[in-house]
This record gives structure tokens, C-alpha cells and sequence, in this order.
């Protein structure tokens, strides 16, 4: 007997994307009342989510769904990376220039 392999369900699929878009989303905040954001375990659900997609992909009628919920995940990712970049050049900018950081003597 052949089994076809398992396709994920658009609800469950839907409902993972939702949940790591929250995260980013939540990450966004932090990071905009300045706290610190460990994103390690982030991507490690993104790594899991994307092995069970890979395992068990959307059947063809959700595949363009699925895509569409993805593209506003990688929107969200894009935008948080964004705003990580500018921090950092923040942070950098303000140790060449101790003025900037009230360093100066």
C-alpha cells in the first residue's frame, strides 16, 4: 500500500504563520521601548515551521494561501532586520561620537 504524504491543513498552517507574525511583531515593540530581544528561539520556530512545511506541504489549492501569509511574515522579518540595522548603526555612531552619548568630558 503507497501513502501518500501528509499535506498541512490551511487553518494549522494560517495559525503558525499568525503566531510567528505576533512574535515579530511583539519583537518590533521591544525593541521600540528599548529593550533587548533574544531572537534565538524565534528562529528556531521558523526553522521547525519551515521542515514541517517542507515535510508536509500545503495541498495545491492553499499553496498560493500559504504564499500570501508567508510574504507578509517576510515583510514583517524584513522590517524588524530594518529596524535592528538602524540600532546598531545608532550604537556604533554613538561610541565614535562620545558627544552623541554624553561621554565627553
Amino acid at each position: 500500500m503507497d501513502k501518500k504524504p501528509k499535506k498541512s491543513d490551511l487553518l494549522s498552517l494560517n495559525a503558525n504563520i499568525s503566531t510567528l507574525i505576533k512574535e515579530v511583531d511583539d519583537a518590533r515593540k521591544d525593541i521600540t521601548n528599548g529593550k533587548k530581544v533574544d531572537l534565538n528561539q524565534f528562529l528556531a520556530r521558523i526553522k521547525v515551521f519551515c521542515d514541517a512545511l517542507n515535510e508536509n506541504p500545503p495541498d495545491e489549492s492553499d499553496t498560493q494561501k500559504v504564499l500570501d501569509s508567508i510574504k507578509v511574515l517576510l515583510e514583517k522579518i524584513n522590517k524588524l532586520q530594518n529596524e535592528l540595522t538602524n540600532l546598531e548603526s545608532e550604537r556604533i555612531g554613538n561610541i565614535e561620537d562620545p558627544e552623541n552619548n554624553g561621554d565627553a568630558a
